[in-house]
């Protein structure tokens, strides 16, 4: 009987992701870079993948926002045009959840870096404002998908901040104290 109550979600969630709505456009799946050039010829997917990922439901995308992930995290490890700082101080919230919900929100944290990148920032450097585009999308995308991911104590304190209009100046003081002067 217990095999039974895991195996009908998953096929359920299998059902559900064969009607999910694809993107208009291929996110190439397993894409690796050799260099920075490479990159270049993908600065246009790349935009506009990361645009899409913020566009997806949980279950029904998930096929398309993991892939989405991996295609964006792929092209910022070998791109020169973005720098993504990483410390406890700024994403450390993201590993206080379960293994499988930090990953999620990890990798919507990279879109989100990505994303602000290619649309606003006219620099490669890794800045407040570039943190906290990110934050505040990845926490949105938490808080439309966590019916699905699951719920993670710091996030949703995180996203009270937020909705209360205080997240921004605890996070200028954070990402201050994580930047190297």
């Amino acid at each position: 009987m217990r095999k039974f109550r895991l195996l009908l979600p998953l096929l359920m969630c299998m059902a559900v992701s064969s009607w999910a709505a694809a993107p208009d456009f291929e996110i190439p799946s397993g894409k690796t870079y050799t260099n920075a050039e490479e990159c270049k010829a993908d600065n246009e997917l790349v935009a506009k993948t990361a645009q899409y990922f913020f566009t997806t439901k949980l279950p029904e995308d998930a096929t398309y926002a993991k892939a989405a992930t991996s295609f964006i995290t792929s092209w910022v490890q070998a791109s020169d045009e973005i720098l993504i700082s990483v410390s406890n101080q700024t994403t450390g919230s993201f590993f206080s959840c379960n293994t499988n919900l930090s990953l999620v929100l990890f990798g919507a944290y990279i879109c989100g870096c990505t994303r602000y990148n290619r649309e606003v920032l006219t620099s490669k450097e890794f800045t407040f404002e570039m943190h906290y585009y990110a934050l505040e999308a990845t926490l949105r995308y938490y808080e439309q998908n966590k019916g699905y991911l699951g719920e993670c104590k710091k996030i949703d304190r995180m996203l009270k901040s937020l909705n209360k209009g205080k997240l921004r100046k605890e996070q200028e003081r954070l990402f201050a104290v994580s930047s190297p002067n």
